[in-house]
């Protein structure tokens, strides 16, 4: 299914079921075939394409909006002018309507929603007028048709409402001139008014050069009689050839044979000025055909080499690179969207819009491969054309942030900082970018050496959350407290910033506690009231969560100054006092001995340490607990074996909580 995006204008004659009703089918007839050849020639000239008729009405297609709305201005002109001379039951009016947008091609016709609002649209139109949709009225040229604002109309079988423009006619006065002499008033139009046309009578000019009159047919055959034999040598004979390898290049490109059409197009010479237009059409005809395979390089080498002349081919040739630029994206292929977004023109505000969005875009794309050169290129770019874009801000925060990650700068960050807010204070809804949000999370980490630093960038944090995420932060947040990378000033931090968010439920504060509890010796006093506090907040979680009991087991088997203390929670937590045993305990002592030699490197060696466990597991004393767990710890594999070992002497189960360094 082929689609392409085309301006559709609709036509009928006012009051034609009327005519027809009261006229014989001949006249009917003749009534169309007036119309017909009245609007035909305009609708060449102005490169449509006539799809259909529907009994009165035509539906004609154009490349271009501002081709189409003059082609309806120049057939009112054209009526206007043939109208002058008739009698009011012999005038023909007619009522044009055009939109623009993507439509279906399919067998000569073309179908979708902008042929649908087209043909609506001509419902609603006045006889002798042109009315256009806004779609028309912003891509077309404003400097060379006026128009003016109707109003917005809610269209059958529409959804929503649409906006529609007329383009005004000049106004045509009228005189009254007292010709009998006795008071019997006519109404006639002065020579200066029969001069003026709707619309002005330019374009209508220009269609009427190009149509051949009996007069100028009679000039033209007796010319042709004197240079007979010159023509056929000289300009007939190569004519008709050049004809014909015209037409063998747009057959070849309407059976797909875009190759084979392109090296026929490079063999046929410019001859006259109607050749080089006939060429643009095929060259932009050949390069959207590559579009629409994806064959995007070729497209745009073409497109490179077009010379377009009016503004319409230009905004033509715009589209087609702007396209090929998206395919360039879409594939990864950074370097040749570079190398073609630099290359391409603008001619309108429009346009120039569409391509600073289409630098965004490749701006993010550079972004997630970490290609920061280019992306710098490209923020720097951005900065200087739009500079109060909030993405353009957005961006320039990214690839700060990603620079002092990369060069551990405090200044980057700082600058980051600087962009996100001018960012969100211009457009909040950016509050929900992912990597926003983990950037500021990440920042609570950075420049860990040096705390004044640090202080700072928690602050810029802190307070473009409360400014503008607010609890769009707090996943971001708890993510980053959990990772276990955060010294004490980041995780006091964000341990507040998450409860100033109310989410504090959603932390796993045993989790962080048994982390805190990992990284410390009780080798000092302070040591050892912190570990005391950390202790007190494990055992006062209750037998709900196994991770405290392991937790504390594993810290009482560092053998050092808090062990006491840890197992009087361990204690006060299970009910019963478990003690660590020591070698010169004779009772058990050979077990335990045992258990301390065996190691578990080798299938054999795990079979005895399985037996030795299990062994330990009959006894059932409570004091060979704090060993079976140390043994877990310096063998890993039989960690498990041993824990289930603790767990059954102990008669509730034990479970080690992995540390973040042993995640990583």
């Amino acid at each position: 299914m082929k689609t392409a995006n085309l301006a559709i204008m609709f036509t009928d004659i006012q009051g034609y079921t009327e005519k027809t009703s009261a006229s014989s089918r001949e006249e009917a007839r003749d009534l169309l075939s007036k119309h017909a050849n009245l609007l035909m020639p305009i609708i060449r000239h102005f490169r449509g394409r006539l799809v259909k008729t529907i009994g009165d009405a035509f539906l004609v297609v154009f490349y271009s909006p501002t081709a189409a709305v003059l082609c309806g201005t120049t057939i009112q002109d054209a009526l206007y002018r043939y109208n002058s001379d008739k009698d009011s039951q012999n005038h023909i009016n007619i009522r044009v309507a055009i939109n623009v947008g993507e439509v279906i091609l399919s067998r000569g016709d073309v179908y979708g929603e902008a042929v649908n609002i087209a043909s609506r649209v001509e419902n609603i139109t006045p006889a002798q007028e042109v009315y256009l949709t806004e779609s028309v009225y912003l891509s077309m040229n404003k400097t060379e048709i006026r128009t003016e604002r109707i109003g917005e109309f809610n269209l059958k079988g529409i959804p929503e409402p649409v906006t529609v423009y007329c383009a005004p006619h000049n106004k045509i006065t009228q005189t009254e001139d007292d010709v009998s002499g006795a008071g019997n008033i006519q109404r006639r139009l002065t020579a200066p008014a029969l001069l003026t046309m709707p619309y002005g009578g330019k374009h209508l000019a220009e269609v009427d050069s190009e149509i051949i009159t009996p007069r100028r047919l009679k000039v033209l055959l007796i010319s042709a009689l004197i240079l007979l034999v010159a023509a056929i040598s000289t300009f007939i004979v190569p004519r008709v050839r050049n004809n014909y390898q015209w037409s063998q290049v747009e057959s070849a490109i309407g059976r797909g044979q875009i190759e084979r059409a392109q090296s026929l197009l490079n063999q046929i010479p410019n001859r006259v000025e109607t050749d080089t237009s006939r060429r643009f059409i095929l060259q932009v005809e050949i390069a959207t055909r590559l579009l629409e395979r994806h064959e995007s390089e070729r497209s745009a080498l073409i497109l490179a080499d077009l010379k377009p002349q009016d503004l319409s081919d230009k905004t033509m040739v715009f589209r087609l690179q702007l396209r090929a630029l998206e395919q360039f994206i879409e594939a990864g292929q950074l370097d040749t969207a570079l190398h073609t977004i630099s290359s391409i023109a603008t001619y309108s505000d429009t346009e120039k819009r569409a391509l600073i969005d289409m630098h965004i875009v490749l701006a993010e794309a550079l972004l997630k491969i970490g290609r920061f050169e280019e992306l710098k290129s490209e923020v720097e770019f951005l900065q200087t054309v739009a500079p109060g874009n909030a993405k353009t801000h957005l961006l320039a925060g990214h690839l700060h942030m990603a620079l002092s990650q990369r060069e551990q700068t405090f200044q980057e960050i700082k600058t980051a900082f600087i962009h996100y807010e001018k960012a969100l204070q211009t457009e909040l809804a950016l509050a929900s970018n992912e990597l926003l949000l983990d950037n500021v999370a990440h920042s609570y980490e950075e420049l860990q050496e040096n705390e004044k630093q640090q202080v700072i960038i928690i602050t810029q944090a802190a307070s473009l959350i409360d400014k503008y995420l607010g609890a769009k932060a707090i996943d971001p947040l708890i993510s980053q407290l959990e990772n276990g990378n955060n010294n004490k000033l980041a995780r006091r931090a964000l341990t507040a910033q998450i409860a100033k968010l109310g989410a504090s439920s959603d932390v796993d504060n045993i989790k962080l506690a048994i982390e805190d509890l990992e990284g410390i010796t009780c080798n000092t006093a302070t040591n050892r009231r912190h570990a005391m506090r950390l202790i007190d907040r494990l055992r006062e979680t209750g037998t709900a969560d196994v991770r405290p009991l392991g937790a504390l087991l594993k810290f009482a088997a560092k053998q050092n100054g808090c062990q006491a203390y840890a197992l009087q929670a361990i204690q006060r937590l299970i009910g019963k006092d478990i003690g660590f045993m020591a070698k010169s305990d004779l009772t058990l002592a050979p077990v335990l001995e045992e258990l301390s030699n065996a190691n578990c490197q080798r299938l054999k060696n795990r079979q005895r340490a399985k037996a030795i466990l299990d062994n330990m597991k009959r006894i059932g004393d409570l004091r060979t607990v704090g060993p079976i767990l140390a043994f877990a710890q310096k063998s890993p594999k039989c960690a498990e074996q041993a824990i289930n070992t603790a767990s059954a002497i102990l008669g509730t189960k034990v479970q080690f909580q992995e540390s973040s360094a042993e995640n990583q």
